[in-house]
């Protein structure tokens, strides 16, 4: 290798300085491979699995806590490969993940002043299973006249390895003598918050 001219460039022949074009294509190439591999990265640490759930249609709502689960039925968005429109997860990225819901109430039927609205968002392990494992967190919000809509947005965390398995549902609940409607375009979401990794400085 020897410089070519006054700016510095090397050519690895002197006799052949057509071979410079192709040494200089050689330097590109290897740049836009590492700066690729950056932004790689960059887009995995900005881009964390994420996934939104939407309730298309209104789902009525009992009057007692034997009602059960409400589930969404679309998948609106997300990156993380295991998701279904149920809200059912299967993990493939390790880490602390923070759930909630965007929820609009409203109170129908034999409406009580002073019910209340209860929306509890429970993440079950293992939904499948004979013993389910869940994760609540739950807001209430009392009716002061007969009519209204409450929204709320809740939400709470849950530490994921790989190949776990969650299912994200609301549980609304009020008196004994109203009931309720969880309207269309409710969501639930889940995101990635940390790494469960720790990492200790001595």
């Amino acid at each position: 290798m020897i410089t070519v001219g006054g700016h510095g460039l090397t050519c690895p022949d002197p006799q052949d300085y057509a071979a410079q074009a192709l040494y200089m294509q050689s330097q590109a190439l290897t740049i836009d491979a590492y700066l690729a591999g950056i932004a790689a990265q960059v887009t995995t640490s900005t881009m964390r699995p994420t996934a939104i759930f939407t309730f298309s249609s209104t789902i009525f709502v009992g009057p007692t806590f034997a009602d059960g689960y409400a589930s969404p039925d679309v998948l609106t968005y997300s990156n993380i490969p295991g998701a279904t429109a149920d809200a059912t997860i299967t993990f493939d990225t390790p880490g602390t993940y923070i759930y909630g819901a965007y929820t609009s109430l409203s109170a129908s039927g034999a409406i009580t002043a002073g019910s209340y609205r209860k929306v509890r968002i429970s993440a079950i392990k293992d939904p499948d299973s004979a013993a389910l494992e869940t994760n609540n967190t739950e807001e209430v919000t009392f009716e002061t006249n007969t009519g209204g809509e409450r929204v709320t947005n809740k939400s709470g965390f849950i530490s994921a390895n790989i190949g776990d398995v969650y299912r994200l549902a609301q549980y609304e609940a009020d008196n004994n003598a109203s009931s309720m409607l969880v309207n269309a375009g409710s969501m639930i979401w889940i995101t990635r918050a940390a790494s469960n990794d720790l990492i200790e400085v001595a």
